[in-house]
């Protein structure tokens, strides 16, 4: 009998954001009769439990730059003229330097559960940790890319991206614009590349409504409270929606707490204080997207949003930005409603023709709905992982 595969899925991010979720969805979609899933985190979050509860080993990694607890000042700041290509030598000998005490801890981890592959779960970039340690251990990694950099805003190292396509075995991305981008920007081997849609399936939402009734519209947003997602945007986009209406914004997720600060005086300095209302994290997100009469995601830059997989899936009338893989679940006025980055008049125009009824979005649902249903199904998912730690 052919005993499990113990994989090591490695998770640098920090807000317990769209990747972590997909991280959650893919061990779940795994055969666990062949497949032992254990977890490496380099910050504290909301899944750790989640992940404890499954049954699933859970270790908690200090990284000096990517860790928010315990990381070091110095690091971060090598970490920034690196990633802006200010570092012109011995750089892959400096990476191991500046991770050695994760990839020590992490290569304990591989020896003690004799790990068999390297899941890395973000960006290249962020994945460097896994990469120097499947490296330097010689156990097979894939990298599992779910976003990608505006452009201009890092020096893309060719010494990195040369070890990355030596070492990595596949490269998964979450969209066709996303592995455009890595491909054909950055130089990852097209020949190691795949495309997999994450899946749907549908929730049961709670029987209690979610979001407060004390309102006649409700509308959601569902992203980490970062500003690449374009909170500002979406709330200079709809002010004056939520003044003229009975209508409130929920703004759903964690997020950089400057940042938060940040958005809740700029909602009081707007006279939104009653209006825009911060749930933060929260684990019932069907139930919110249920009770909500508008989904909104307008990110300046996104891989393939779990949250939009989720909310046209469920039947939901979404308005997304035309930006990385959005317009491939998003089609314009076909399954919801696509509008460009930065155009508030347009998100005006669609919020209010969708609240005072000059829009019919029954069919609209209907037909994201079943785009969900035959693009991203549970059955195609688990077909394409199958062989993936062969």
């Amino acid at each position: 009998m052919e005993h499990k595969k113990t994989v090591l899925f490695i998770e640098s991010g920090v807000h317990g954001g769209g990747s972590f979720t997909s991280l959650k969805k893919h061990i779940l979609a795994l055969d666990l009769k062949r497949i032992e899933p254990i977890v490496a985190f380099f910050n504290q979050n909301n899944y750790i439990k989640e992940f404890e509860d499954m049954g699933i080993q859970v270790f908690l990694i200090k990284d000096t730059v990517f860790s928010v607890d315990g990381g070091s000042k110095q690091a971060k700041l090598f970490n920034k003229f690196y990633m802006k290509g200010l570092l012109p030598f011995f750089k892959i000998k400096l990476l191991l330097y500046l991770h050695r005490k994760a990839i020590q801890e992490l290569s304990d981890i591989l020896s003690q559960y004799k790990v068999r592959f390297i899941h890395c779960n973000t960006e290249l970039f962020r994945d460097r940790v896994g990469i120097l340690l499947s490296m330097k251990t010689g156990v097979p990694i894939i990298s599992h890319i779910r976003s990608k950099y505006e452009p201009g805003r890092i020096k893309f190292d060719p010494t990195y991206v040369k070890l990355s396509n030596q070492i990595v075995s596949k490269f998964i991305f979450v969209s066709e614009d996303t592995r455009t981008f890595w491909v054909n920007e950055v130089g990852l081997g097209e020949e190691k590349s795949l495309v997999l849609y994450d899946y749907f399936i549908l929730p049961k939402p709670s029987e209690n409504t979610a979001l407060q009734k004390d309102a006649s519209f409700s509308l959601l947003c569902v992203a980490s409270l970062v500003e690449v997602k374009g909170h500002y945007f979406l709330i200079d986009s709809l002010r004056d929606t939520l003044l003229k209406y009975s209508a409130k914004l929920f703004l759903v997720g964690g997020g950089d707490e400057n940042y938060t600060n940040e958005l809740k005086a700029y909602c009081k300095d707007k006279g939104l204080t009653e209006k825009v209302v911060f749930l933060g994290f929260r684990s019932d997100v069907p139930s919110l997207i249920a009770s909500a009469d508008i989904i909104y995601l307008l990110s300046k830059r996104e891989g393939m949003p779990n949250i939009l997989i989720e909310a046209l899936g469920m039947g939901a009338t979404v308005v997304g930005s035309k930006v990385g893989g959005i317009p491939e679940i998003i089609y314009d006025k076909e399954t919801g409603f696509l509008v460009e980055y930065g155009d508030q008049e347009e998100i005006g125009r669609i919020t209010k023709s969708i609240l005072e009824n000059e829009i019919d979005t029954q069919q609209i649902n209907e037909n994201a709905r079943r785009l969900v249903e035959k693009k991203f199904s549970l059955a195609s998912y688990k077909q394409t992982i199958e062989n993936l730690y062969e």
